[in-house]
């Protein structure tokens, strides 16, 4: 198919995409509403655990050519553009080859489902991931693409904050040092480098009403760039030393081998590309560093390739809102996967 042939279909297949749309703004979408329209298709849709929808569209079996997409199903703009492309490239099925899976999840989905869905098979034998995520930080009608192959180095560390008798101290300080670490890489790191430090789990030493000796923070912390991955640590050791003496506390910190999560070269270019030429290059933003992933994708992008298409959606000024984000994503996504599987 060539691109005036794509975008002529796409123009056809327009009042599909704004049924699409419409049934998503009215039923919020839930994995069942999803579901329901995939089935709409004439495609069958698997419900996970109440937790994600997979829906396959397989042409002919060729492992080199299948690839997934996911997708959170929540974000309604997220929802359109995926459930838009997966009825668009149904419909034009004999164009392809191989397979595509397109796995939508809910928000509320964390690395224990991602896990699960791993170890079921849910990727194998997919060569390829790509992630939908919006971004008000671009503008309506643009997309956004990081092409550099690192993604994030992410590191888990366990602290514990302890008093050498029974001090009440311990719970107090605990509470100002996790508030003190949820700010520290807005206020201590360069805000064009992003960098995040998440708390995973908090535990006391008493698990009754007495008063702990002391407390384990565990979490992680991660960022898009080196030097501020290596800053980090320093950091944190810095911001708690500086509370526990200050309430007469001890305390001790033990961080595991890192880990590098990275987007895969090949399949940005090819995000890229697509997108320029469906949108044209002033629409088709280089992101130089890339926000935080969630810890589902995190796992996936280390079992199979993955990269992310961001979907700008700021400053939109259409009639319809977010009109601009939905069609300038959903002709991304659908030639995109239509160059890869022809």
């Amino acid at each position: 198919m060539t691109l005036e042939q794509f975008n002529r279909l796409t123009e056809e297949f327009s009042p599909a995409l704004i049924e699409v749309s419409k049934k998503c703004e009215v039923e919020h979408p839930t994995v069942h509403s999803v579901s329901k329209i995939i089935r709409s298709f004439g495609l069958e849709s698997k419900i996970v655990e109440q937790t994600r929808v997979v829906a396959e569209l397989q042409i002919q079996n060729s492992a080199s050519k299948n690839i997934a997409l996911r997708i959170v199903m929540d974000d309604p703009v997220q929802a359109i553009i995926g459930l838009g492309a997966l009825s668009f490239l149904t419909s034009c099925k004999e164009q392809m080859m191989g397979q595509l899976r397109v796995i939508f999840h809910t928000s509320k989905t964390g690395s224990n489902f991602s896990l699960k869905s791993i170890q079921e098979g849910e990727l194998k034998n997919i060569c390829g991931l790509w992630n939908l995520r919006t971004n008000s930080n671009i503008s309506s009608g643009c997309v956004g693409i990081k092409l550099g192959s690192v993604f994030s180095t992410v590191e888990d560390f366990a602290l514990t904050i302890f008093s050498r008798s029974n001090s009440s101290n311990v719970i107090t300080a605990t509470a100002n040092i996790i508030t003190t670490l949820n700010q520290l890489t807005s206020r201590k790191t360069d805000p064009l480098k992003p960098a995040n430090i998440t708390i995973s789990s908090i535990h006391s030493s008493s698990a009754d009403t007495s008063i702990p000796n002391s407390v384990e923070v565990k979490g992680s912390y991660s960022s898009s760039d080196k030097a501020v991955a290596h800053q980090i640590p320093s950091l944190i050791k810095e911001s708690v030393q500086g509370l526990t003496k200050a309430y007469g506390l001890e305390f001790e910190i033990q961080t595991a081998k890192h880990s590098t999560v990275t987007f895969d070269e090949s399949l940005s270019c090819h995000l890229s590309n697509a997108a320029k030429e469906v949108l044209g290059s002033v629409k088709v933003v280089d992101i130089e560093y890339s926000r935080y992933p969630s810890p589902d994708l995190t796992h996936y992008l280390k079992a199979v390739p993955g990269t992310i298409l961001e979907i700008g959606t700021g400053d939109s000024k259409s009639a319809v809102p977010l009109e601009e984000s939905i069609r300038s994503g959903f002709k991304t996504v659908s030639w995109a996967f239509l160059k890869y599987l022809q």
